[in-house]
């Protein structure tokens, strides 16, 4: 009896044995199926990103699919996203490849986390773009079975170009003419000329006549003695300063009484200046000529 029991006990225990290395294999064959999927589904959807065929793409998509692409608003919707990539593949030959990082199942939505490099070839000229970085997929399965795209959202690792910094460096001159203009000194005035200036005032001014004047000896009696010579306190107020690399435009307004007629000037001016290794090369007035001569005029 007592043997007996003893096989019995032996034989229940190979049998439970049995039983638990039969359900080894069971437990590992979802994470197959699911390696498999991911395989699967990653390949089959950037076969159809390098065919360069809209409808290949397309036919991968869900009625509902969303790009998050970079730089841009989320396109939504399967019309939506036709267009986009319907834009994309015509201006570029593209080639993407894609390296899954993660791959969760849940259900009938799959979550894959993937890092990109892709290749952007303009048709028009040749020229190539690459980019790098990494995103996300969602994949959706339809009643039919089939895994469709339902979000692809990815961002750029490349970092943005460094902006220069903005070179005032151009305004300083500017600046020093209109100061050593108010204080009548003309060594700091014409200090800030290149030999090589070449300065027009605007058509229709009284002083255009000499347009235009060539080197800081011509404008200085040319043109600022004359003015000194014709005015009370004329003067020149700068007001903004825009500044755009070597060009430095001016508004501001002229003021001063003609001595002649008596009459007031009052009127808003615009400067455009260039400057040239530190130098002023260039000048061009714009003003209201009509004001400015009707104050020089009995």
């Amino acid at each position: 009896m007592q043997r007996t029991l003893i096989l019995t006990v032996s034989g229940l225990s190979l049998m439970l044995a049995a039983c638990s290395g039969a359900d080894e294999p069971a437990a590992a064959a979802p994470a197959a199926d699911e390696a498999a999927l991911e395989e699967e589904l990653l390949a089959n959807y950037v076969t159809a990103i390098n065919s360069n065929d809209l409808d290949t793409i397309m036919a991968m998509l869900a009625d509902d699919v969303a790009f998050q692409a970079p730089h841009g608003p989320e396109v939504v919707g399967k019309d939506a996203v036709r267009e986009w990539v319907g834009g994309y593949y015509d201006a570029f030959d593209t080639q993407w490849k894609k390296t899954s990082l993660s791959f969760d199942v849940s259900g009938d939505i799959a979550v894959e986390r993937y890092a990109y490099e892709s290749t952007d070839t303009l048709k028009e000229t040749g020229d190539v773009f690459s980019d790098e970085g990494k995103g996300i997929n969602v994949y959706k399965k339809g009643e039919d079975g089939k895994w469709l795209v339902v979000i692809d959202g990815w961002s750029t690792d490349v970092p943005l170009p460094e902006i220069a910094a903005s070179d005032d460096s151009a305004k300083e001159p500017v600046e020093m003419i209109y100061e050593g203009f108010a204080a009548g000194d003309m060594d700091k005035v014409l200090g800030t000329m290149s030999p090589d200036i070449v300065w027009n005032e605007a058509e229709g001014n009284p002083y255009s006549d000499k347009n235009p004047y060539e080197g800081p000896d011509a404008v200085l009696t040319g043109l600022f003695a004359r003015l000194g010579g014709e005015w009370d306190g004329f003067s020149a107020t700068p007001a903004e300063f825009v500044v755009d690399g070597n060009r430095v435009v001016v508004f501001g307004r002229y003021g001063g009484t003609n001595l002649a007629t008596g009459k007031p000037l009052d009127v808003p001016f615009v400067h455009s200046w260039t400057v040239e290794d530190g130098k002023i090369i260039a000048f061009q007035q714009y003003t209201d000529t009509l004001t400015h001569t009707a104050a020089m005029t009995e």
